[in-house]
């Protein structure tokens, strides 16, 4: 058998099959494959990189090799009969670069599943017992996070910890002539037990076919990222910094600002000289003295810009500030000599989301009751800067409120009651 001759010169991106002809192993590309010939399982990417079969088991690529695949190049490669064929094919991800060792592989979380219809990345996430929404619910919540990376949720499976569905667990007590209330106690406590059993959710991704493979892939681990941030319910400040370190800055779009979440579109211009450099700083301090004073850890990000969804406004949009010149160690100074008393446990720092560009964030950790309220030093009055006088301020929602001065006055009389022992 011999395959065309212009199979010789192998495109970059495009996946090829091998086939045993009469001049030996030759590269064949999907468009010049004949459909009712059986090909070998070896898989080339262009001049790139290679798909191969660990053990006559799964396909294995490293990521790297995949940034050059087109999904529809992946599907039509895997349409043809070759062993150990299964469908739906799997190809699992080496997060390393460079040739693949089979002693020590690296996989990803995420995988790549080929059918005859689609490509899609699967995301499992086990949860401790059924999830309270639906499956249908489910894949409905995740719709506008996906959005943001270009995909969308194919579907979503509730799968035991094996991997089988839960149909036949169930059992149909009807026709057993069981008396009704008996049929009804049976069926529900039977419900009860596959409810309180691990569930494995399986979330699948697809997108266009003429994207690459990785973008599936990253869509994928940003999902995953997402759900674990999700574990304890909805997102928290510490979880929302785990996905800001992970570089899953996408995430936050959509969402709302809120008690312990604020975003601004420029950092803080502290270096500026003068009555402008200070007014910058007040603001700082008054910003993370806002979250100090409140009852729960809260974080404040810069490089993002809100808009209109509807008759809400949420965070719209990333945009990225230059990091150059950008020290912690300075924000930090600052807020130590403007907030009286120092917050502790503050973390300042940046996530570079491209080349000397990115976002800032700064975790305010819930600080002791009895220090509050948080003092800020200086304030800006008719657009001037009075450092002799002082702040104190607090978060409420997506806003923020001044405390009163019944409620500074009544801080003080129940301190001096508490130091005269009454």
């Amino acid at each position: 058998m011999n395959a065309p001759a212009s199979t010789s010169a192998r495109k970059d991106g495009v996946v090829y099959l091998t086939l045993e002809g009469d001049s030996g192993t030759l590269a064949v590309a999907p468009e010049d494959a004949d459909p009712n010939e059986t090909y070998l399982h070896e898989l080339f990417i262009g001049r790139e990189g290679s798909i191969e079969r660990i053990d006559h088991g799964p396909l294995v690529s490293p990521y790297g090799d995949l940034s050059h695949v087109t999904l529809s190049s992946l599907s039509d490669a895997l349409k043809f009969n070759r062993c150990c064929q299964g469908s739906p094919e799997r190809i699992y991800v080496e997060k390393s670069d460079g040739p693949i060792n089979h002693d020590l592989l690296n996989l990803d979380d995420v995988h790549l599943e080929v059918d005859d219809s689609q490509v899609s990345a699967i995301v499992t996430q086990l949860h401790p017992s059924q999830p309270e929404l639906s499956e249908a619910e489910y894949a409905e919540s995740l719709g506008g996070v996906m959005e943001r990376y270009g995909c969308r949720v194919a579907g979503v499976r509730y799968l035991t910890s094996d991997g089988t569905t839960f149909d036949g667990l169930g059992f149909d007590y009807s026709g057993l002539g069981l008396d009704p209330e008996v049929e009804a106690r049976e069926a529900a406590e039977n419900a009860e037990i596959i409810r309180n059993m691990v569930h494995n959710v399986e979330v699948s991704l697809i997108t266009d076919t003429d994207a690459r493979a990785t973008k599936l892939i990253d869509a994928g681990r940003a999902l995953a990222a997402y759900l674990e941030a999700q574990k304890g319910g909805s997102l928290t400040a510490g979880t929302i910094v785990d996905l800001l370190r992970g570089g899953h800055t996408k995430l936050l779009l959509g969402h709302k600002e809120s008690a312990f979440l604020d975003v601004k579109s420029q950092k803080y211009n502290v270096g500026v000289s003068g009555q402008p450099g200070d007014q910058q700083k007040i603001e700082l301090a008054q910003d993370v003295a806002r979250f100090a004073n409140g009852n729960q850890d809260a974080v404040l990000v810069l490089g993002y810009e809100e808009g209109k969804s509807g008759q809400d406004t949420v965070i719209k949009c990333i945009k990225e500030i230059k990091l150059e010149g950008f020290d912690p160690a300075t924000y930090l100074n600052i807020l130590d000599a403007r907030v009286v008393p120092a917050v502790t446990g503050l973390t300042v720092d940046s996530v570079e989301t491209s080349p000397g560009k990115g976002i800032i964030y700064i975790f305010v950790p819930a600080q002791p009751p009895e220090m509050q309220p948080y003092l800020v030093h200086g304030v800006v009055a008719e657009g001037k800067v009075e450092g002799a006088f002082f702040s104190i301020v607090q978060r409420r929602g997506e806003g923020s409120i001044t405390i009163t001065a019944s409620q500074i006055h009544g801080y003080l009389v129940a301190g001096k009651a508490f130091l005269q022992g009454k």
